[in-house]
């Protein structure tokens, strides 16, 4: 059985559940199309850009725990630095105020 025609039986089992989305990695454009179902997509490494998503039928694009997984992978990676005695990564950082200025009302 091809991978899209398992990715269209998904769907119909979640609209049997009477559920208004469906969440799959494969075969968005073809689903979206055949399904009628709101499609929700999570990147992953190699994902398409979020344009191609969208003209695919996605509804919904979320990048998971991967913009907190950067944060924290540079600030470990600062963290280390510093101990080390280096401060180069500190150096590049946006300042103090300017980042608070992100924030602001």
């Amino acid at each position: 059985m091809s991978d899209i025609r398992t990715q269209q039986e998904r769907a119909e089992q979640f609209r049997s559940l009477h559920d208004d989305f469906l969440v799959l990695p494969n075969a968005l454009g073809t689903v979206a199309r055949e399904t009628g179902l709101k499609i929700n997509a999570m990147w992953l490494p190699g994902a398409p850009a979020p344009e191609e998503l969208r003209d695919a039928g996605v509804s919904r694009y979320s990048a998971g725990t991967a913009i907190a997984q950067v944060a924290y992978t540079g600030a470990f990676d600062a963290a280390r630095s510093f101990l080390a005695g280096l401060y180069t990564p500190m150096v590049g950082a946006i300042d103090y105020f300017a980042f608070n200025d992100k924030f602001a009302k």
